[in-house]
């Protein structure tokens, strides 16, 4: 029993860290349509905060990914 809810946990985490890994991959992509969105809805200095956003995702994604720092990363994208 305990082997299954190891393999469901590590599953889980790979799930949630790869979700933000993909999104954080898709907006620097589309880099430009991601800024003027964020500019419709009033965010300001979006040239400060969409390289931040993108550093969080890939940061807290990572942590999650290889385990390493995991609850941090975890707090980290709940933050986000």
């Amino acid at each position: 029993m305990q082997g299954i809810v190891s393999i469901l946990f590590l599953l889980g985490r790979l799930a949630i860290g790869a979700f933000f890994l993909w999104k954080a991959v898709e907006r620097m992509k589309h880099w430009h349509e991601t800024g003027e969105a964020l500019r419709k809805k009033g965010v300001s200095h979006i040239t400060y905060v969409l390289p931040a956003s993108m550093i969080i995702q890939v940061i807290g994604g990572l942590s999650v990914v290889l385990g390493i720092y995991a609850r941090g990363g975890a707090i980290l994208l709940l933050a986000f």
